[in-house]
This record gives C-alpha cells, structure tokens and sequence, in this order.
C-alpha cells in the first residue's frame, strides 16, 4: 500500500461497517467499499471457539479466498489450525504476511508450501 486512506475515508468505512446485518451484505461490503482502500485479493472472516488445538468455526465469511486452502487447514477433529493460527493465539496480534519474505521464517514449511501453492499473498 502506497499511502493510508484518510481518516474521514476510514470513519465513512466504520460507518457502513455498522450498519451491516447479513453476511451476505458484509461480502458486499468487502467487495465494493473495502477493497478500493485496503486493496486485497482475498478476503476471509470468521467467528469460533478458540481451542488449544486450533478453532472450531461456527461462520466463515469469504470473497475469492481458496476454498482447498482452507479444507487443508481442517484437521481431522473438525479444527481449524495452520502457523498463522498458531502465531495468532501465541501473541494475540493481527497476523500480516508478505508472501515474498516468508522464505527463511520460523512458519512451518508444509504450512508455508500450502499457503503459497493456493496463490494467496
């Protein structure tokens, strides 16, 4: 990203944000007053149990985000768990990736080979 949206440009994004009821409407949301100011290729959101294991998904929420990406994070007790996950829960932070410097990082391999095979970045 280039430069960051102005703050009366994020207050407005808020503001619609709010006024979202269905999920169907957060998509639309996503698609056509998000995306011209958080550009992104895919877009994924949900809601769950934490589990020590992993998370177990109530709703999801997507837009052009891989379907076989994330079947390959269902382990076989129904759980959601990859690095990111992991990282998540370790730090409570928002996990952000650069695709083109996960090379050489502390990420799983067969989780990062994954990650990259979907074309997420």
């Amino acid at each position: 990203m280039s430069s960051l949206p102005e703050a009366s440009t994020l207050i407005h994004l808020i503001e619609l944000l709010g006024q979202i009821k269905t999920g169907a409407e957060l998509i639309t949301w996503v698609e056509q007053d998000l995306q011209p100011v958080f550009a992104h290729g895919a877009f994924v959101c949900g809601m769950g149990k934490i589990r020590d294991a992993g998370v177990s998904p109530i709703k999801f929420f997507s837009s052009n985000f891989p379907v076989d990406y994330l079947r390959a994070l269902k382990q076989q007790d129904g759980l959601y768990f990859s690095a990111v996950i992991q990282n998540w829960l370790k730090t409570g932070e928002a996990q952000l990736l650069d695709s083109t410097a996960l090379a050489g990082t502390h990420l799983d391999s067969d989780w990062l080979q994954g990650f990259q095979a979907s074309g997420l970045q």
